[in-house]
């Protein structure tokens, strides 16, 4: 029988239905085969530095812009928002704004072809410390509200390149989904004093069904409320409002979290029509008082395509409940 179940951290409703799984189909879903360009026509791939914009960031051995990186970042090219000046509002009632903010593109690896499992826990700890880094540096322009990190890996994802990237994206406005995550710890604040993402990682701790990773200083675990199949939250244990403040152990052990997750993510995944996912670090907004908030990392796999329902009622219908999925992410790799 199917469930409704409630999404605490943002307020939402979703809907568990296993059997829809079962269901017939006139149309397959298929993907197109994954594109692979030659490493001498990607502009991500080490000796092909002139075809991007000069770096903001690397941690390298040699001089900018120039191969020797492990690491690099550079302003995207095709930015979602961008340019000079301060954002402006563009109108009342039809509410518009100008579009400025700032968007980089994070090179994970010089390796054009890398899988998750193939990367040395080193390249996963520096990829979280150039996310940091980013975020610190990007959240100092007064004129931005919040910087969102994020990935779209595989070709249902949106990703435009084969080569393994991140995106960071700063913004003179707060994400909604954000906006609510903020507005339900603040509340649970006020009512019990504790920190609510805290207090649900903590049952599902004491709960043990959908735990993938755990130690010291991270836990990993499919939401009770998933919204897709195999859909991720990684938090961590000492509560935090930023990932820009994160000592540089706590980052480095987000890295670590990060990859073993991603690789168990990938293994599951292979051989699925699409081979895709998206990946967001959510921290706290820019300015104010963020004391409330607990900044994580959210990973949602495209299994499929939103339907009517879905985007009439922004509730989402998952056919595959978070107990089985943790389950299948923990078996050995």
């Amino acid at each position: 029988m199917s469930e409704l179940r409630a999404d605490r951290l943002t307020d939402t409703w979703v809907i568990v239905a296993e059997e829809r799984a079962a269901r017939p189909r006139d149309f397959k879903l298929r993907a197109e085969p994954k594109a692979q360009p030659e490493q001498a026509a990607c502009p991500f791939c080490p000796g092909n530095e002139g075809s991007t914009p000069p770096e903001t960031f690397a941690l390298r051995d040699g001089p900018a812009d120039a191969p020797g990186w492990r690491v690099r970042v550079v302003p995207n090219k095709f930015p979602a928002l961008g340019g000079q000046g301060n954002p402006v509002e563009l109108g009342y009632h039809l509410r518009a704004m100008s579009g400025v903010g700032v968007h980089e593109v994070i090179i994970e690896t010089p390796a054009h072809g890398a899988t998750m499992a193939s990367r040395p826990q080193r390249a996963w700890e520096e990829l979280a410390l150039a996310l940091q880094h980013r975020l610190r540096a990007l959240s100092r322009d007064p004129r931005m509200r919040y910087v969102y990190a994020f990935k779209n890996q595989g070709p249902a994802s949106g990703a435009s390149l084969a080569h393994p990237h991140s995106q960071v994206l700063a913004m003179p406005v707060v994400p909604e989904r954000v906006r609510r995550e903020q507005q339900a710890l603040e509340q649970h604040h006020r009512l019990t004093e504790r920190c609510l993402l805290e207090d649900i990682v903590q049952e599902e701790r004491d709960a043990k069904l959908r735990i993938l990773e755990e130690d010291e200083r991270f836990t990993a675990l499919c939401p009770f409320a998933s919204r897709f199949p195999y859909e991720m939250l990684l938090a961590p244990r000492a509560h935090l409002p930023r990932l820009e403040d994160a000592s540089r152990e706590d980052v480095a052990a987000f890295g670590r979290v990060l990859g073993r997750c991603l690789v168990r993510l990938e293994v599951v995944l292979q051989g699925s029509p699409l081979e895709s996912y998206h990946l967001g670090l959510h921290t706290a907004p820019v300015g104010g008082k963020p004391e409330t908030y607990h900044w994580h990392c959210e990973v949602a796999p495209s299994l499929g395509f939103y339907s009517g329902f879905e985007k009439g009622t922004g509730m989402f219908v998952n056919h595959l409940g978070p107990e089985k999925c943790a389950e299948r992410l923990r078996q050995p790799r």
